[in-house]
């Protein structure tokens, strides 16, 4: 099972890149997935500008940063956010 762990931070400054780089050896430990970081940074995407719905595009993207991200965020079978600044009340 492969999982990718979605770093959704890409300011200059943020408290998810140290908690990545904490948390990736400690998921190494469970042997019955494979975790892989996926860093928005790597990911410049643009505001969701198609004609279609995504669901309607199913990675017909114009865009070939959003193609990237399609395929590799399709490539997992299942997804986690990484969001350390998000405050929940």
């Amino acid at each position: 099972m492969k999982i990718g762990v979605i770093l959704g931070s890409i300011r200059e400054i943020r408290r998810g890149g140290r908690i990545a780089k904490w948390l990736m050896p400690q998921l190494s430990q469970f042997h019955d997935a494979e975790f892989e970081l996926l860093d928005l940074k790597d990911y410049p995407l643009p505001f969701f500008n198609e004609s279609n719905s995504p669901e309607g595009l199913k990675g017909n993207y114009s865009n070939d940063v959003a193609k990237k991200w399609s395929e590799k965020v399709a490539s997992m079978d299942g997804l986690s956010l990484l969001l350390p600044n998000i405050i929940m009340a």
